[in-house]
């Protein structure tokens, strides 16, 4: 009796499920300020701070990092609603609730109602689709498009596979997925071209459609070569590159695809469609049970990361973040989805199905890997915090404030837009190659004009205890004897706050020696 009670709570136990990952992407969303990314959104997408005109914002659209359909959708929504911290995050948080209906809403189409709904759980628990829906960044744009793109890709693989025709409308929605996501973010222009890559062998093999499938890749390529020509020339003698190692970014990857930094809830997911695939080979005169569905996106998977790794080894350095490889977890949430019910196990306990219980355990073990902390404890840099722990001191009223980290080029632009232009940053940021260089003459002479001019001085700096402030300024060949060279005397014992767990903030006055 009471694992028929079980079996009949399965579906309203998904439903509570989906609205709680629903609900996380609006919780706390103030509660930490704006990181470096998102300055940038604040700072140089809104009409009311930086690039009040469109030739200014057309000038950073085409040296950005990023392609321009978000900038411009943000300057428009910040147009509205507002540039602060809730209203830009807003945006990505639409997006990101958009994402869950419609993977509920063409899964359906696609699939089945219980693939549907395994698939929109998936989407809507995923800890980063929720820590990014409340990024006022480009991220949940591109995984709302490959959230409708990868379902559709395997609906169409199956229509070739079983011989059927597929209708030309179909091949112009994959087209304008494909091109909308190409115009959000280089990551996601890789997938979707893998998609079509993929496709294009599948269909020669079965020969179906061969030609509305070119015809709507090389639409997309056209229609998006004129901006990889602008970016290209703008930005070719531009080497300003995030890069990490594959050794830093791949484990993160997959410790984020289920969890919060946990390789331990990937792999209990990941069991589902290891068993699906595996059960296969006990049906192997069972056509219906063989997992053409999970090898077609296994492969994309694949094929996708493997294009970044090679393009950023041989051609460009781009390999940055696990963020960047969150586009590409859509086929990661579907082939659980298909693999849970096109499986070949149905293991039960009376009325009770052990797989439909076992996904319901992993997705509460993986929302309890960050849910007691809260998304925003994920967040890379408190930035806001440490503005207002500086503006609240009394010893920093009146003075210009020097942001000297060894992550300058990180904290000057988010301390300006904080302290609304008292913070003086000691060479603009944008001179520097790769961000690093020897700046002790600007960094002085800036020093000697404020205190001529009689203000008061104060250095802020960010780092390890103990290491203090001399670590970060010898980044850039300055030291302690400089400063008596300068004639300038550093009070190095004001005052410091813990700013994390393992850093602490501290600020120094600087004033003259007479």
């Amino acid at each position: 009796m009471l694992l028929d009670k079980i079996a009949n709570l399965y579906r309203p136990i998904i439903y509570i499920l989906i609205a709680a990952g629903i609900f996380f992407r609006f919780w706390d969303i103030d509660a930490i300020g704006f990181w470096l990314d998102e300055i940038f959104t604040a700072s140089f997408y809104s009409p009311f701070y930086l690039n009040d005109t469109w030739e200014e914002f057309w000038h950073i659209l085409t040296y950005d990092v990023h392609p321009p359909l978000y900038p411009l959708v943000s300057r428009y929504w910040m147009t509205v609603f507002g540039d602060s911290e809730v209203p830009a995050r807003m945006l990505s948080v639409f997006f990101g609730v958009t994402a869950v209906f419609s993977a509920y809403f063409f899964a359906k189409k696609f699939f089945s109602p219980d693939i549907s709904l395994v698939y929109t759980v998936l989407v809507s628990c995923s800890f980063v689709n929720i820590l990014y829906s409340q990024d006022a960044r480009m991220y949940p744009l591109a995984i709302f498009f490959s959230t409708i793109s990868t379902p559709l890709f395997v609906w169409m693989a199956n229509k070739a596979r079983n011989g059927e025709l597929i209708e030309r409308k179909v091949f112009a929605w994959l087209a304008i997925l494909a091109l909308l996501s190409c115009y959000t973010h280089y990551y996601a222009a890789v997938y979707h071209a893998s998609i079509y890559i993929i496709l294009f062998f599948i269909f020669l093999k079965y020969r179906r459609s061969i030609v509305p499938l070119i015809f709507s890749g090389l639409s997309v390529f056209i229609l998006f070569l004129p901006w990889i020509i602008i970016h290209a020339l703008k930005t070719r003698s531009n080497k300003r590159h995030f890069v990490n190692d594959v050794e830093d970014v791949m484990p993160s990857v997959f410790q984020n695809i289920f969890g919060a930094d946990s390789l331990f809830v990937t792999a209990i997911f990941l069991i589902i469609p290891i068993f699906a695939m595996l059960s296969y080979f006990l049906h192997r005169g069972d056509k219906n049970k063989a997992p053409f569905e999970e090898t077609y996106l296994i492969i994309l998977i694949i094929f996708s990361i493997s294009t970044i790794l090679l393009i950023s080894h041989f051609v460009r350095p781009i390999l940055h973040h696990y963020r960047y490889f969150s586009m590409f977890l859509p086929a990661f949430y579907l082939v659980v989805a298909i693999s849970l019910f096109r499986g070949g196990f149905s293991l039960k306990i009376g009325s009770v199905e052990l797989k439909k219980l076992y996904l319901i355990i992993c997705i509460i073990i993986s929302m309890s890997t960050w849910s007691s902390r809260g998304v925003s404890t994920y967040k890379e840099y408190h930035m806001r915090d440490s503005a207002n722990f500086i503006k609240s001191r009394k010893e920093c009223e009146g003075k210009k404030i020097f942001a000297v980290t060894d992550d300058f080029f990180l904290w000057q632009p988010a301390l300006t837009y904080y302290f609304g232009g008292i913070v003086n940053p000691s060479v603009d940021f944008d001179t520097l190659p790769n961000y690093q260089r020897p700046m002790k003459k600007e960094f002085f002479e800036n020093m000697h004009k404020n205190l001529d001019a009689g203000c008061d001085v104060a250095l802020w700096t960010i780092g390890f205890k103990g290491e203090l402030l001399w670590k970060d300024l010898k980044t850039y060949g300055i030291s302690k004897e400089d400063f008596r060279k300068e004639k300038i005397e550093l009070d190095v014992t004001s005052f410091s706050r813990e700013y994390d767990k393992y850093t602490w903030q501290f600020v120094y006055t600087a004033k003259r020696i007479e």
